[in-house]
């Protein structure tokens, strides 16, 4: 592709759905991925927990997830555990062929993130992204 080609991605708003119904469009979106990447925006209605595809379920409050009636749900992708509240999530399908496919993790989200802030500075949305390298505990 050319530098001045500007490549066209499908862009997907499916609103606010059930935990279960989110991951039944992510999944079935990433099983059927054609030759553009694909980014889907969406909400959460009722609110969710969602898990990682490896994550253990653990202990939960079960008394109090019922009490306010959340969804739980297993995401098909990795990652802990996430409480979707109102929130816009969105999700990024990519090609095996695409060069984004090839990216390690670290640089795809930057790739992304710099995209979305890219995109919402286009709509007149000031975005501040904190440069603050974390350390974690090993």
């Amino acid at each position: 592709m050319e530098k001045s080609e500007k490549e066209i991605w499908w862009i997907i708003d499916s609103g606010k759905k059930s935990g279960a119904d989110n991951m039944a469009v992510d999944e079935f979106l990433a099983k059927s991925v054609g030759k553009r990447p694909i980014l889907r925006f969406f909400g959460w209605k009722p609110f969710c927990l969602s898990l990682g595809y490896g994550q253990k379920n653990g202990i939960f409050n079960y008394e109090i997830i019922k009490k306010n009636k959340i969804d739980i749900v297993r995401r098909p992708t990795g990652g802990r555990i996430v409480l979707h509240t109102d929130e816009v999530t969105y999700s990024v399908i990519i090609p095996h062929s695409h060069p984004l496919y090839s990216l390690n993790i670290l640089d795809l989200y930057k790739k992304i993130g710099f995209a979305l802030k890219n995109g919402m500075k286009n709509l007149g949305i000031n975005v501040f992204i904190e440069k603050k390298k974390r350390e974690f505990k090993k």
